[in-house]
């Protein structure tokens, strides 16, 4: 009961800020090592090719660890948060004023 109060009390426009921010935060750490190896690709002359994608993952893992397909990711968070939950919010309150209540309801 008294965790439904504090819900409540909580303004919706910072339940979307959080709610975006988060799933922003978590869509791009799963496409962090395809990230990764993009930004590899850029910053060499190896031509690219689909075909090597899955072979520039294994040799990464195997020289640097798994881990290391992840690196950056912090720093991408740091960014992705703010700009996810602000989009997610915006597009509530945009949802809100231009669209029917029982439109609303359907989205």
């Amino acid at each position: 009961m008294v965790q439904s109060i504090e819900r409540k009390s909580i303004p919706n426009e910072v339940k979307h800020l959080i709610a975006g921010g988060i799933s922003g935060m978590l869509a791009k750490t799963i496409v962090a090592p395809i990230d990764r190896i993009k930004i590899l690709y850029q910053v060499t002359a190896t031509p690219f090719r689909l075909r090597d994608v899955p072979k520039v993952a294994m040799k990464i893992c195997e020289e640097e660890g798994i881990s290391a397909l992840w690196r950056g990711n912090t720093a991408t968070m740091v960014r992705v948060f703010p700009y996810a939950g602000i989009q997610f919010m915006i597009f509530n309150k945009i949802k809100e004023i231009f669209v029917d209540n029982s439109e609303n309801e359907a989205l």
